[in-house]
């Protein structure tokens, strides 16, 4: 009777912690979908404003075939560690972005991670270098990303490289 029972008793330790366990892996799951949907969220509002950025004049010129440019759309959070400054200096000269309008810089650089706006002038952000897990940002870790800086629909300003820690 005594070892029934402590079968009993560690069957029962077993079941609890088989079941803790599985609620924990749940729960990470859970923050995990939250975490990427929340991702995705952000990048659907980039493209939208892009979209809207790039709606502004008609255009039927295509994206260029090159490389580069591939190369620099596949990574498009930096989680590959693909875009780096020196490509995008080296995309600017390649087709002769400075003082173009935000059209063309479009068509090269495609839609922006984030935009702001300072001083009556556009700044377009393009993630680089970033701190991943599974191909998604992780929300805390250090952030890095280039400027471009538009006025008057117009690129006035070379590559800017930022990190914050």
């Amino acid at each position: 009777m005594m070892g029934r029972i402590r079968f009993n008793f560690y069957a029962t330790i077993v079941v609890v912690f088989i079941s803790v366990l599985s609620y924990i892996a749940n729960d990470y799951r859970i923050i995990t979908i939250t975490n990427i949907i929340r991702t995705n969220n952000q990048r659907q509002e980039s493209v939208s404003r892009y979209v809207r950025l790039s709606s502004t004049t008609e255009s039927t010129d295509t994206v260029p075939d090159d490389k580069d440019i591939q190369k620099w759309l596949i990574d498009s959070l930096g989680c590959r560690h693909i875009r780096t400054l020196d490509l995008a200096d080296s995309l600017v000269n390649r087709y002769g972005l400075l003082s173009k309008c935000k059209r063309d810089f479009l068509l090269v650089f495609g839609p922006p991670n984030d935009i702001d706006s300072v001083q009556n002038r556009l700044v377009l952000i393009y993630y680089i270098n970033s701190v991943c897990r599974s191909d998604m940002i992780i929300d805390k870790a250090d952030k890095c990303w280039i400027n471009f800086v538009f006025e008057d629909d117009t690129l006035v300003s070379s590559p800017t490289f930022y990190v914050v820690e």
